[in-house]
């Protein structure tokens, strides 16, 4: 019986060592992902309201930037980021409406002496300043 268990010892191992190699590269790669994150811009909810006969529009984005995006920023170069946004108006026997379209820019830029982020409404003019990249964002 002894050489029995050692045999099936012996056949158990290297899949035990497998499977710890695969466990090894699999969070090798997860850190490599976290470290090199992809941007993103999602639109998590919309709605629209006429107001005085103007349509505004109240939306909750998430925008992400990458790794790339955000060295860019620290080391000092301005990221435009335009938003377009597009009313269509569902008709039910007839072809849709495109009855409004707009495109919003936006710069945003990192200024190291005063550690704060600006965003300029390129549209406008208007601008902001900010503490945190995060407040910065959830400005546009």
């Amino acid at each position: 019986m002894s050489t029995e268990s050692t045999k099936q010892r012996k056949r158990i191992v290297p899949g035990i060592w497998l499977v710890l190699a695969a466990l090894l590269v699999v969070g090798a790669a997860s850190a490599q992902e976290r470290l090199e994150r992809e941007g993103y811009f999602e639109v998590r909810s919309a709605s629209t309201t006429i107001v005085d006969g103007v349509h505004t529009l109240d939306a909750r984005l998430q925008l992400v930037l990458s790794s790339e995006a955000l060295e860019a920023l620290s080391s000092g170069v301005p990221l435009t980021i335009e938003l377009q946004m597009q009313l269509i108006r569902v008709r039910r026997f007839v072809w849709d409406d495109d009855a409004a379209q707009l495109a919003v820019r936006f710069e945003l830029e990192y200024r190291p002496l005063s550690q704060r982020y600006i965003v300029r409404n390129l549209n406008s003019g208007d601008q902001d300043s900010f503490a945190t990249l995060y407040s910065a964002l959830n400005n546009l």
